[in-house]
């Protein structure tokens, strides 16, 4: 089951929506964000932060400081 919101980031003095949906597994989930017409996967590491997964033909259309303040967003509002 899916559930999908948008997600209220800061950045760069302005707050964004994003699409986002979250992926049940059994006991885990990732978190799909799309980022100007790109999907961005979220998964908890080993140390419950968020780290993003994007293909590698579109890795180059998406800020790197905006998928950490995703991260950081992702971990405030579902982090332990």
């Amino acid at each position: 089951m899916a559930d999908s919101f948008d997600l209220p980031v800061e950045f760069n003095g302005e707050e964004k929506l994003f699409p986002t949906t979250i992926l049940r597994y059994g006991y885990t989930h990732k978190i799909q964000v799309t980022v100007d017409d790109v999907i961005v996967t979220f998964e908890q590491d080993e140390e419950k932060n968020y780290r993003a997964t994007v293909d590698h033909d579109k890795a180059t259309a998406v800020n790197k400081h905006l998928l950490e303040e995703i991260s950081k967003t992702l971990h405030f509002l579902l982090g332990d």
